[in-house]
Formats: C-alpha cells, sequence, structure tokens
C-alpha cells in the first residue's frame, strides 16, 4: 500500500511515520505534506490506498482536500486532536476517525480491515475485466477463472454443471461432483452465465441445461448428469419446461 500522510505538525507526522514502519510494513511507501497543496500534489503524483489527513491546520481544514478532490479514489483516514468534527467526518464518507495520540492497536486493526477492503475490491476488479472477456466468447471451450479465497480455479464453460448459493458465497460443481468454493455469490454467477446455456432455476440453483438427466414432477427436482440434485421453484418450472420439447 502507498500512504500519503498531511499534517501541519511535523511532529506528528514522524511519529505517525515512525508507528507505521514499526507496527505495519505492508504499507511500503510513505510520503508526507504540511499543507492541502502539497499534499494534493503527492496524491495526483503517487495515487496512495490512504491518506492520513488532519483537520485544522495553519488556517484551513482537511476537508479542503475534498474541494479539490471531490470523488477521491483512496481511503481517507483522519488523524487529529478534535473530535467535534465527527460528524463531518463521517459525511465526508472517511474510512476512519483515530484522535491523536493515536493508539497503536487502533492504528493496526484500522489498516488491516482496509487493507482487506483493498484487496476485495482489486478482486472484484479482475473478476469485472474476466467478465468483460467472458461476454465477448461465451463459447463452451471458453475459459472462467473462478474466483475463491485461495485465488482461481479455471473451467470451461461446459464443464460447469451448476451453480449453488451457499450465503454470500457459491457453490460450483464440475464433471464428477468437484465443488469449487467461489467467493462471488450466486446473483453474480446468473449475470455473466450465458442464459443460452444456463438457468436460474431456484433461487439457491444455476444448471447447465445441456447436464440435465431427468426431472421429476413430484416433487420439482432436477437430476443433472454428475448426480447433483437440483430443486425447481413451482415459479420457475413453466420457464423450464418451454426450453424443452416435451411430449
Amino acid at each position: 500500500m502507498v500512504c500519503v500522510i498531511i499534517d501541519d505538525d511535523s511532529s506528528c507526522i514522524s511519529s505517525l511515520e515512525l508507528m507505521i514502519k514499526k507496527y505495519y510494513p505492508n504499507i511500503k511507501s510513505i510520503y508526507s505534506a504540511q499543507t492541502i497543496d502539497l499534499g494534493y500534489e503527492l496524491i495526483i503524483k503517487h495515487k496512495p490506498d490512504v491518506v492520513f489527513l488532519d483537520i485544522e491546520m495553519n488556517g484551513e481544514t482537511g476537508f479542503d482536500l475534498f474541494l479539490k478532490i471531490p470523488k477521491p479514489s483512496f481511503a481517507t483516514i483522519f488523524a487529529t486532536s478534535h473530535d467535534k468534527y465527527m460528524q463531518s467526518a463521517i459525511k465526508n464518507a472517511c474510512f476512519d476517525y483515530l484522535l491523536k495520540p493515536i493508539d497503536t492497536k487502533e492504528l493496526v486493526e484500522t489498516l488491516t480491515r482496509l487493507e482487506v477492503q483493498i484487496n476485495e475490491k482489486s478482486i472484484t476488479s479482475k473478476f469485472s475485466e474476466l467478465l468483460n472477456n467472458i461476454s465477448l466468447n461465451s463459447s463452451q471451450d471458453s475459459k472462467i477463472a473462478i474466483p475463491t479465497a485461495k485465488g482461481y480455479v479455471f473451467l470451461t464453460v461446459d464443464e460447469i454443471i451448476c451453480c449453488f448459493a451457499d450465503g454470500k458465497y457459491t457453490t460450483v460443481y464440475g464433471q464428477t461432483f468437484e465443488k469449487i468454493t467461489s467467493t462471488k455469490n450466486i446473483g453474480e454467477f446468473e449475470t455473466f452465465l450465458s442464459r443460452s446455456i444456463f438457468f436460474r432455476c431456484h433461487r439457491s440453483w444455476i444448471i447447465n441445461i445441456k447436464r440435465i438427466k431427468s426431472f421429476s414432477k413430484g416433487d420439482n427436482v432436477i437430476v443433472l448428469s454428475n448426480g447433483v440434485k437440483a430443486d425447481l421453484s413451482s415459479r420457475n418450472r413453466d420457464e423450464f419446461m418451454k426450453l424443452f420439447s416435451v411430449f
């Protein structure tokens, strides 16, 4: 992560720099400025992940920064001796608000939460790029990168038998009971899986139409080629039957 500190007190800058370097080495680069204008220049040049921002600084306030950058791409952590600005800070959508003298434990907790959020955004961004590529080429031989907690698992479209909603995660079933736990919810899978091949038969299930083996009308259960049984909701039954020529 890259960090910019904006504070008119040089001793506060030095103290915060030392704390970060000692207790949170994941921040690789730290830049500092004692005015909003100089801080703005550093932000434009270095594109930080996080900006530590004092509020009262020699006649100007930290909020003045957002007149220059109304839609910041970085997280803002206010570091100040004044808690009277708490409400304004919240309205400006800061990531966190630390009172001076800054507590080491609070600093580390805040930066840890921030890093998790940054990583999640990074994964989402990469996932969006993959979805765009997939939409350009949705053939059965297209490789789909399925995001998991550890990285990605690559499957062709034809290898995906079905997807099952597991809370905020999704279980993806392969051809031989292979199960992949993805960090994306089932709604996101429905967005990018081709509707000419996949069908949302139930709020918890998406199935590969070409992998259907049988259907039980009595209990509204679809059996797939790998033996997995998927539920068919009553409201989706008519649409499901229209997918096939029924004698």
